[in-house]
This record gives C-alpha cells, structure tokens and sequence, in this order.
C-alpha cells in the first residue's frame, strides 16, 4: 500500500496482492478499507485539535477555529472520500493566508494594543494547521487502515 499527497487530497495505492485479496473476498476488504478510513480521518482530526496552538503561531483566544475542525467520510461507487476541514468561517484564511481588502467601507478599522487602526487592507499570512496534522499522520493513516482490513479478512 503506498500513500501520496497531492495538494489537498491523499490517495492510497493498493499493492497487487491487495487487489487480488479485493477481488477474492470484496466484501470484507470494503468493510475493513470503510472502516478504516472513518478510524484514520478521525486520528487527523483529533491530531489537528490536539497541536493546534503549536508551531503554526495561531493565538487561541475563544477556541472556536479549533472547536470547528470536524471530518467526514463518505462513500461514492468504489472509493472512499474522507475530508477534515474547519466551519469557522475565517477557517480558511488561516489556513492559507490572503488578503482582506475593506469592502462595506473605505477603510478595515479594528483596535491594537488598545489603539483604533484604519487601513484599507490586511495581509494574513498563512497558518496552517490541518495540512500539518496530515502530513505527521501519514504514517498512521496507513496503518490504521491496514489494520482495519487485517481485522475484517481474518
């Protein structure tokens, strides 16, 4: 089993010896693959609240970016689609950076340091904290799966 990242997706490859194990009994391999798959993106979610605040510089001030991180796993025709993302809705920002530009107003005007500041833009940098929890659970994610399909088969 190999498993590579594309950007915001993670695919697995299965050895020839899997597929061949797929075919002889499909059932019990899908149940395994299905349930380990829904194990793994739950371990990503739980890693991305768990270091949230660490390397990434991101200030907890309510908690509620962190409380939003959430996963999901569906499954269409033959594959298995496992997401984790964040419903905050500056979520995104964060995770990627960008710019906010004033948009109701001339200007973006907000308190620092006790200090009110107008400007016209904000640049953020970004500040990811789900694609490090996904790139450190790799090596999980596999196993989890492996071992999902290993209860399932025997």
């Amino acid at each position: 089993m190999a498993v590579t990242n594309k950007g915001d997706k993670i695919t697995i490859k299965l050895s020839a010896e899997s597929e061949a194990m797929l075919k002889a009994i499909p059932m019990e391999f899908w149940k395994g693959v299905v349930k380990g798959s829904k194990k793994a993106i739950l371990f990503v979610e739980e890693k991305a609240k768990k270091d949230f605040s660490g390397s990434n510089q991101l200030n907890v001030r309510s908690g509620y970016l962190r409380r939003s991180i959430n996963s999901s796993v569906k499954v269409e025709g033959n594959k298995v689609i496992g997401a984790v993302g964040a419903s905050a809705i500056y979520a995104a920002i964060h995770e990627f950076g960008g710019t906010i530009t004033a948009r109701a107003s001339d200007y973006l005007k907000f308190s620092v340091g006790g200090n009110f500041v107008s400007v016209k833009q904000v640049i953020i940098p970004p500040r990811p904290y789900l694609r490090p929890a996904i790139d450190k659970s790799k090596p999980s994610i596999k196993e989890i799966i492996q071992n999902s399909i290993t209860r399932e088969l025997t």
